[in-house]
């Protein structure tokens, strides 16, 4: 396998609640990251920064110099906010959502379901 400059932990989808507003959305999304698998739990799939390791020296997700890749199991993780049921969100989930500034693509979508 090529040396990687950025690799990320593959993001679980499969147990995703129904109760999630962007169940949808997210499998549709993510569904491509599993395609190519270039050896035994490692996929050839681009990422953002949701958890990633970059090798010293580079310039991140925004060169375009770099390979990339993902993890399979058991090297995973949840992204959390895809597991909220938004239409009712505790005190502390709706205040960041009220609240949120600088978001990314998900946490605006999670704004605009409770606007």
């Amino acid at each position: 396998m090529a040396i990687r400059n950025y690799d990320s932990d593959g993001v679980c989808i499969d147990d995703l609640p129904d109760h999630y507003a962007h169940k949808a959305a997210v499998l549709r999304n993510e569904a491509e990251f599993w395609e190519k698998e270039v050896e035994p739990g490692v996929f050839d799939a681009v990422s953002d920064t949701t958890f990633a390791l970059y090798r010293p020296y580079t310039k991140g997700a925004s060169s375009p110099y770099k390979f990339m890749c993902r993890t399979g199991a058991p090297y995973m993780m949840r992204h959390l906010p895809w597991y909220l049921d938004l239409d009712n969100l505790d005190e502390e989930e709706r205040y960041y959502s009220d609240h949120v500034i600088q978001s990314t693509h998900w946490s605006k979508t999670a704004k605009n379901n409770n606007a």
